[in-house]
Order: structure tokens, then sequence, then C-alpha cells
């Protein structure tokens, strides 16, 4: 099993306060059957944000403690990348981590609105070759019962892209 939305790296917006809790975490990740997770930490978050670097650092400690204390779990890098502007931009040039280094984006959506210039940059990330995965069905929802008209135009570019 492979999770793809994780807060584990310690230290860190939602993760855990030490590295030996993150460790407890993925050897209890392992216990329950996941063979790979992919570390999603906040990006441009209004609480928090981690940036490129430290994420890929992390993660590289984190798999030779993996090694170390023989755990077998793959780690990979990502960001929960918080919708704004210059996010297309952004993920051009490597500065948030895509799931796993491959054209998937997981996209985090403003709480309560849908800004008017959502629609243009995720019609710009999936001219780049990036899937956005909006992952809150919640949020989602929210958002689309406030603002129909707004999001429909959102909901038909992502019905119309293919996974795979």
């Amino acid at each position: 099993m492979i999770d793809i939305h994780s807060h584990l790296l310690w230290n860190e917006d939602d993760g855990p306060a030490t590295m030996q809790q993150t460790i407890n975490m993925l050897q209890k990740a392992v216990d329950e059957g996941i063979s790979d997770i992919i570390t999603t930490s906040h990006f441009q978050h209004p609480l928090y944000s981690v940036n490129f670097n430290q994420v890929q650092n992390k993660v590289n400690l984190l798999q030779m403690e993996l090694l170390k204390y023989n755990i077998p779990l793959k780690i990979y890098t990502g960001h929960e990348a918080r919708l704004s502007p210059n996010l297309a931009q952004l993920v051009k040039t490597f500065e948030v981590h895509t799931l796993a280094n491959s054209k998937y984006l997981l996209l985090e959506l403003p709480s309560y609105s849908v800004p008017l210039y959502t629609f243009h940059i995720v019609q710009e990330l999936l001219k780049d070759g990036i899937t956005p995965i909006v992952f809150c069905k919640i949020k989602m929802q929210r958002i689309a019962m406030k603002n129909t008209e707004c999001c429909h135009p959102i909901f038909l570019l992502f019905s119309r892209q293919r996974i795979g």
C-alpha cells in the first residue's frame, strides 16, 4: 500500500516533534502494510510553509535512519501546495515538490472561497503537464455549494483529464 498524503517530517508543520516520533510512526505504517510514503509538507499555507530544500534534506536523513533501523519503507518528497497566483511558476522552477517527483501535484484550495485566478492556475498546470490532485472532498463540496458558477469550469477541466 502507498500513502500519498502524510505529514511526517519532524518539527515541520503538522508533523511530529522529533525524528524518533517520525521513526515510530513509520514503523507503525509498515506494520499496517504500507510500503511507500510520500511526505506532503505544507507549502504556502497561511500558518506554515516548508521549503523545497528542507523537505529534500529531511527525506534524505529519514531514508538513512530507516536503513539504520532496518525499516523496509521508501520515503518520497512531496508538498501539499496551497493555491496561489504564482503556483504554476513555482512548480516550473522546482520550488514546489510534486508527488514523488511525478507529474501530479497535491493542491490545497483555500478554505472558504475559490479565488478568481483558480481556473487560470489549474489550466497553466495542466498545460505544463502537471495534474493537480484536489484532495479535500469536504472543502470542495463547501466551495461548490457557495459558488457553483465559479467551480463549474474547474470541475469540467478536471473531468477531462485522464490519469495514467
